[in-house]
């Protein structure tokens, strides 16, 4: 009986060890780091004057702009631009 339980415990040990080393370690990501990563290449490809963009995700809150209000004034969109 003692025998059996001590297999069971070392099985249980043994897969719950195997399930951790399976899955790795991850750095949590900052929407910011998200945002910077794809917003030039929306804004780049899209041929749009100008863009404003907002995420919000939790607790984080993000705002880029690119580009001018109207073609050729070199004015950024700011939050109150929409």
């Amino acid at each position: 009986m003692k025998r059996s339980l001590l297999f069971s415990a070392v099985l249980c040990a043994a897969s719950l060890t195997s399930v951790h080393a399976a899955q790795p370690i991850t750095e949590p990501e900052f929407a910011s780091d998200i945002v910077d990563r794809y917003a030039d290449h929306i804004f780049y490809g899209s041929g749009a004057t100008g863009m404003a963009l907002v995420v919000i995700d939790g607790n984080q809150r993000v705002f880029r702009s690119y580009g001018e209000t109207r073609p050729g004034n070199n004015v950024r969109p700011q939050l109150d631009s929409v």
